[in-house]
């Protein structure tokens, strides 16, 4: 075995012109180990080419999955900033939203107080309105309108009745009005539903001028007895403007003995207000009138010791304390 493997071999390469013969003299085992070298460096070449080419691609693939991550970072960080901002947006919006519910609950609170308590928006003007004046009334300040007799048993538990504000039909303002019903739903609706009704309530004075005589018990300028005052005197020039206290239609326009030339103007199925001696009327009847709308001009017509208005609420009939009507106005003046 060993002897043919180092045995000797020849090729001859024979060119196919005219040159030189060449000789090449090998071994078997020289072959044999020839071909095993060739093979093994191929093998290692192939083996080194391949794993350089997956190298090459995972590389490739890492740039790749590194710029796809580097994107999906930065799109997070964006889409992080903008649910920072809409965040901070709704916190603020809801914030923003909390106070308005706040602020419009205390103002149906308010206008509720106000409507329940049978009052209305009022202008304060000087020494008028809640009564507060202690100033005496004298003739030139113009004093007038109906009068009840106090000196009788029956006559006066009607004027106390009068005074104490108490009415067997009931005094509630919110039945003043059609819209009396106040469901739970959204605000807004319901603050229209508060307007609607403070629209039909006296709201301001009917007048610029001093109060001369308040609602209630007084010595009568004309009998100089006690008697039951069922308005309020304003005391004011011949030619002032008189202006409605409520929105509401002109019911009648009249003239008599007591009131003299005077003016209705209802503002529901319950509510009127009275405008009593006048000395000329601005509107007719039937007009459609609106709060602060001049309706007449003031005189001394009727029963009466000068120039005034004399200004009544009657509610069913009976006449109220207009300075009720006027006293808790301060409560409104916030919601200005």
């Amino acid at each position: 075995m060993n002897s043919s493997s180092n045995r000797g071999y020849c090729l001859w390469v024979v060119p196919p012109n005219e040159g030189k013969v060449r000789k090449f003299r090998f071994t078997l085992r020289r072959v044999i180990a020839t071909l095993v070298i060739a093979m093994l460096t191929g093998g290692m070449f192939v083996y080194m080419l391949g794993d350089y080419a997956r190298l090459q691609l995972l590389r490739i693939e890492n740039y790749l999955s590194l710029s796809r991550l580097n994107s999906e970072h930065q799109k997070l960080i964006h889409s992080n900033e903008s649910l920072r901002t809409q965040v901070t947006t709704l916190k603020s919006a809801q914030n923003k939203n909390a106070n308005y519910q706040q602020d419009v609950k205390e103002r149906l609170e308010l206008l509720a107080s106000v409507i329940e308590s049978a009052t209305a928006l009022g202008v304060f003007e000087k020494g008028s309105v809640n009564g507060s004046s202690k100033k005496r009334a004298s003739a030139k300040d113009g004093l007038g309108g109906a009068e009840i007799d106090c000196n009788s048993t029956q006559r006066f538990a009607e004027c106390r009745r009068l005074m104490s504000g108490n009415d067997t039909k009931g005094s509630d303002l919110l039945s003043l009005s059609s819209t009396t019903q106040y469901s739970q739903a959204d605000l807004v609706a319901q603050l229209d539903r508060y307007i609607e009704a403070l629209k039909v309530i006296p709201f301001g004075l009917p007048a610029q001028g001093d109060l001369s005589s308040p609602f209630g018990v007084r010595l009568s300028p004309f009998t100089h007895t006690v008697r039951m005052h069922e308005g309020l005197d304003f005391s004011l020039s011949r030619g002032s403007n008189i202006y409605a206290s409520a929105y509401g239609t002109v019911k009648s326009i009249q003239r008599n003995s007591t009131y003299g030339l005077v003016v209705d103007i209802e503002h529901n199925g319950r509510l009127v207000t009275r405008y009593a001696h006048l000395s000329r009327v601005l509107v007719k009847e039937g007009q459609k009138v609106s709060r602060g709308d001049v309706i007449a001009l003031a005189g001394s017509s009727g029963l009466s010791t000068g120039p005034h208005l004399h200004f009544e609420v009657l509610v069913d009939g009976r006449p109220r304390d207009p300075s009720r009507f006027l006293a808790l106005a301060k409560q409104l003046k916030v919601l200005i």
